[in-house]
């Protein structure tokens, strides 16, 4: 194999696009963080802090997620400092950086009484959402995690992406009218001339959903396909676009006869919506896992789906028999004492049996239809102990090895002679 293969092939594994030297985008990485976090740093501490109009506990929620962003990267970059998935992560936390620091400076604005500066600064940075949600809904996706579209024809998805960005961007930047943002004070940029372009520039806001859907197709479609590496990065990524899935869904089930983050919203929405919003976190911090410890897959959804579980057991049981009998029977406070007991004897009598089915179902869920390791082990070491002989052993040792690991095929080498010799397969 020449250099220029293994290059290429480094380069492949890492997510590198090539170009500059690794000293240099390293250099760059940590520069780029630094600018970053002086942004956010400004944004939570100083304007934040001064303004007399304050920031609710949403807004300081929403600024830590985002944070996220720039962190994960830098970490990813540190390590593989031309990799195109850590880039696009710093350029994500740049761009909500910006956004925190004007949204502070608007509320900064707003409390020293200067409704004109508020109003400007408002409009020049009302659009930074756009690029911000979109780079982070579909090229984040599409790209992972070697910095390559799934195939050519995905090409189609990044320019409908980067219109609607464009498209968008300048829709509700220049539009006359009321600002989109924080003041709601009429635009000091709105051109009214271009109040038609203007109209139909902004109906590219709805490829921005459809990219993000389309781009969501891709990562499925490529963990279809895909195997070793590249599908343990890809499960991790999976399991933390899916928790943000479920968790907005929940938010927004709850909330739809109530208000989003606002004084009057009652306190069980305001739960959902301010996990919902801090589970965005989870997107970065798979995309690090999956790149950088991508091996721990099995370990930490095995164990959480496990203890989860039984969480929601116990809870359950104590939720059902304290307050669902306590409320049927007009329970006192010795009758709650009873049912407390009584719920922890159930808790104790039904813990073993619970947990026995849990973990063969976080099996099957991480497994798959093979059994686990120690399972395989143990099977193993019963058969070949009983049933088999010499001649015999080696192919069942490469047929077992194939369909617990599901491998593509298994080889068992022997060492013979001082060289490697190939003694069995399977297929």
């Amino acid at each position: 194999m020449t250099r220029t293969s293994i290059a290429a092939r480094r380069r492949s594994r890492s997510g590198s696009t090539g170009g500059m030297g690794e000293r240099t985008a390293r250099r760059l990485a940590w520069t780029s963080f630094g600018v970053i976090s002086l942004l956010f740093a400004f944004a939570f501490l100083g304007v934040g802090a001064a303004a007399p109009s304050g920031t609710g506990s949403g807004d300081v929620l929403f600024v830590l997620m985002s944070y996220s962003f720039p962190l994960v990267g830098i970490l990813i970059l540190a390590r593989l400092p031309k990799n195109t998935i850590g880039w696009i992560l710093m350029g994500i936390g740049f761009t909500w950086g910006l956004s925190n620091v004007t949204n502070s400076l608007v509320l900064y604005a707003l409390g020293a009484g200067n409704r004109k500066l508020a109003a400007l600064v408002d409009a020049l940075s009302s659009w930074l959402w756009v690029p911000a949600i979109t780079i982070m809904g579909t090229y984040l996706i599409l790209l992972f995690p070697d910095g390559r579209l799934p195939s050519p024809r995905w090409r189609i998805v990044g320019w409908l992406a980067a219109l609607s960005i464009a498209g968008t961007s300048l829709a509700i930047t220049f539009a006359p009218g009321p600002i989109d943002g924080v003041t709601r004070s009429e635009n000091p940029l709105g051109i009214e001339s271009l109040e038609t372009v203007l109209s139909v520039l902004i109906v590219s806001i709805v490829l921005i959903p459809l990219c993000i859907v389309a781009s969501a197709v891709s990562l499925i479609r490529r963990f279809r396909r895909s195997h070793g590496v590249e599908r343990l990065q890809l499960k991790w990524v999976t399991a933390g676009t899916a928790a943000v899935a479920i968790l907005y869904a929940v938010a927004i089930a709850v909330s739809l006869n109530t208000s989003w983050g606002m004084a009057d919203t009652p306190l069980y929405a305001d739960i959902a919506q301010q996990l919902a919003t801090a589970s965005f976190f989870l997107i970065p911090v798979s995309i690090g896992i999956a790149i950088l410890k991508h091996r721990l897959f099995d370990i930490v959804i095995k164990k959480a789906v496990i203890y989860g579980s039984l969480a929601a057991f116990i809870t359950a049981v104590y939720v059902a028999i304290v307050a669902g009998a306590g409320a049927l029977l007009g329970a006192g406070g010795d009758s709650n004492l009873a049912l407390s007991i009584f719920a922890t004897a159930v808790v104790a009598v039904a813990f073993q049996p619970v947990r026995e089915r849990v973990q063969r179902f976080a099996n099957r869920l991480v497994y798959g239809k093979r059994a686990s390791p120690y399972e395989v082990l143990s099977r193993f070491s019963q058969t070949v102990a009983s049933s088999y002989g010499a001649e015999d052993l080696l192919p069942y040792t490469a047929s077992t090895l194939r369909e617990a690991t599901s491998a593509l095929r298994s080889t068992v080498w022997l060492h013979q002679a001082g060289r490697l010799v190939a003694a069995a397969a399977s297929p």
